[in-house]
């Protein structure tokens, strides 16, 4: 019998502690964000922020445009929603989204602090600029197990990424300018999650 109530005591005070760590959230100059924790390849906990909107979604008037800043907003963004640019993969399945302009911020926090003030690591995933995503390679497990903020981004793709008609209507390489802005986020905003927007170190691969 007090093997039992001491086996219940122990799965109650688990769930009491989970629910005791408040989900993180970072004010940056857009709105209020909340991310959702999770833990490291050697168990550290630390702070996501996935889906984070760098730029206005790309679609309607805006196809084929230079990427345009973001919108504010009110209330709380959820970051937790992964996106993928839309694609053709080598099976001839499409998938992803037009609305793709997302990236993602990993602290090694349980809170992030912008007096922290941590090397940043930013990763641009590869694939031809015609398939893979944020996603791809660069997940944060590893990572989180040093003192370094992550962060990786979507570029739109193929022909939404990089069409040109040589010309002023669709001059082209839009996916380029797409991870230019999603650059200038990163300096304007990386300080609120505790990032040193002057030791930026990019990383990549194809």
């Amino acid at each position: 019998m007090k093997l039992e109530f001491a086996y219940v005591l122990l799965i109650v005070t688990t769930i009491i502690a989970k629910d005791g760590l408040n989900a993180p959230r970072v004010k940056i100059n857009n709105g209020l964000l909340e991310g959702v924790h999770e833990h490291s390849y050697n168990g550290r906990v630390f702070s996501s922020f996935v889906g984070i909107p760098f730029a206005r979604p790309p679609i309607g008037d805006l196809r084929f445009e230079a990427p345009k800043e973001p919108y504010n907003w009110t209330g709380t963004w959820i970051a937790n929603t992964k996106h993928t640019c839309l694609q053709i993969l080598m099976e001839s399945t499409v998938t992803g989204d037009e609305d793709c302009l997302y990236l993602n911020v990993y602290v090694p926090r349980e809170t992030p602090s912008p007096n922290d003030n941590l090397k940043v690591i930013v990763h641009i995933h590869g694939g031809a600029f015609s398939m893979w995503s944020s996603h791809t390679y660069a997940g944060p497990k590893y990572l989180m197990d040093e003192e370094v903020v992550l962060v990786t981004m979507n570029y739109r793709l193929g022909p939404f990424g990089f069409l040109s008609t040589e010309d002023e209507v669709v001059p082209g390489n839009n996916g380029l300018k797409d991870q230019s802005l999603s650059l200038q986020w990163i300096q304007k905003n990386i300080k609120y999650f505790g990032g040193n927007p002057d030791l930026v170190t990019i990383t990549g691969m194809s």
